[in-house]
């Protein structure tokens, strides 16, 4: 296992920022992929036995812990995650990084921030 290999591209199309330009995942690969479970398409995860489930916990697991780069997401494709109730406080402040990512329903994401941690109210969505 390595790290992932997804890197993103400006050029695919995506509206986004020139400074994520190359910019590299900074996540572990899935054990049998050459990319993280975040950055599978959901073909893949599927393919590979990873559920939605599992999605959830390992982001649940880097959002929670130190530093910036284990918070950063950009580009990712998520499926179902279902963050209704679940507070994220973790032990800094590091925002997490969602940029280009793109949910594929009309699902609403309303937080509210409370003493640095992250209440999600209401979050189903298949990004």
């Amino acid at each position: 296992m390595g790290q992932c290999r997804f890197t993103f591209d400006r050029a695919s199309g995506e509206e986004a920022p020139e400074s994520l330009d190359g910019w590299s995942c900074p996540h572990e690969s899935h054990p049998d992929a050459e990319r993280c479970v975040f950055h599978l398409s959901p073909a893949e995860r599927e393919e590979l036995g990873v559920g939605d489930e599992a999605v959830l916990d390992a982001f649940l697991d880097r959002a929670l812990g130190s530093g910036e780069e284990p918070k950063q997401f950009v580009g990712a494709q998520f499926g179902e995650m279902d963050l209704r109730r679940q507070i994220v406080a973790a032990d800094d402040r590091h925002p997490i990084d969602l940029r280009s990512v793109t949910p594929t329903s009309s699902a609403r994401r309303r937080a509210s921030s409370r003493a640095g941690s992250r209440v999600w109210r209401r979050t189903s969505a298949r990004c």
